[in-house]
């Protein structure tokens, strides 16, 4: 989780939240927007340190939507009362100190009166038509701006705390959007930033929705260092399930069909991670590497 202040949306997890619920209410799933909220966020709810921050930065955002739900609202106001959150400022007093104010002044919010319910645009927006780039064409390593020249297959070192690096890759373009894609966490780790060859037979560890930064946060230098196809290694996109409540069956960002119960948890949820969640998943999995 990337936090960077005490605020409660200096938060990568509070953000990847709002952004979430306000999408949900512009796309107009208002009455069922909770619920996938907290099928999304399912894994973080069961971190000691995450789940305070889903249910506050959920609490903040009903309220400024004028969508504030009691249920939201008791579970914020439980966490502030009780000082849950406060544990993870403990070592940093002077944060702790401001952290507090944070959360006393969301408490007074929360319990002052909310306005009206707000509209809220729908995000989605016509469908991106990438321009097929020919990967001989293009000179690594560069700095991705958009994905104008993203390629699915090409990679970026991640440089870890233990001085090694690990692997993210390109695996799908958004058709929604020119600035996010599909990354995969490579099963890869080296004494030396990964080249091609070394990425041969590798597979990826997870898969989820980034947005072009990530690359600029956590990449060498903040490029994009080489391209290897994915049909090499039979590399495809993850099959998920879509982020709202009774949706749907999903490759990739492709939609396959209408999700049932039986598949419920056969599949993870197609996650948005922030900017650096794809180094803090790679910190995790090759700790003792």
């Amino acid at each position: 989780m990337g936090t960077w202040g005490t605020a409660i949306f200096s938060d990568d997890l509070a953000c990847d939240v709002r952004e979430a619920y306000t999408n949900l209410i512009g796309e107009g799933k208002e009455k069922n927007a909770t619920k996938s909220i907290l099928k999304i966020f399912k894994n973080n709810l069961k971190d000691s340190d995450e789940e305070p921050v889903i249910w506050l930065s959920l609490a903040s955002t009903q309220w400024k939507l004028g969508r504030l739900e009691d249920k939201i609202k008791e579970k914020a106001i439980e966490i502030i009362d009780t000082g849950i959150d406060l544990k993870r400022w403990e070592e940093e007093p002077k944060l702790l100190v401001k952290r507090k104010n944070v959360l006393d002044k969301l408490k007074e919010q929360l319990n002052s009166p909310q306005c009206l319910p707000k509209k809220v645009s729908n995000p989605n927006r016509p469908r991106v038509n990438h321009k097929l780039v020919d990967p001989s064409k293009i000179s690594y390593p560069f700095e991705p701006k958009t994905n104008k020249f993203l390629v699915p297959g090409q990679f970026w070192a991640i440089p870890l705390e233990n001085g090694k690096f690990a692997c993210g890759r390109v695996i799908e373009l958004n058709p929604d959007h020119n600035r996010s894609f599909l990354a995969g966490l490579m099963d890869w780790i080296g004494e030396n930033p990964p080249s091609e060859e070394d990425l041969a037979g590798c597979k990826t560890l997870e898969q989820g929705c980034v947005h072009i930064k990530t690359i600029k946060e956590t990449g060498l230098n903040g490029m994009i260092t080489g391209c290897r196809p994915l049909i090499l290694d039979g590399i495809e996109s993850n099959y998920f399930t879509s982020c709202t409540y009774g949706g749907e069956l999903m490759k990739g960002f492709k939609i396959i069909e209408p999700i049932v119960y039986a598949k419920d948890d056969e599949y993870e949820t197609l996650s948005y991670w922030g900017y650096v969640s794809i180094k803090i998943r790679a910190e995790y999995l090759f700790k003792n590497k």
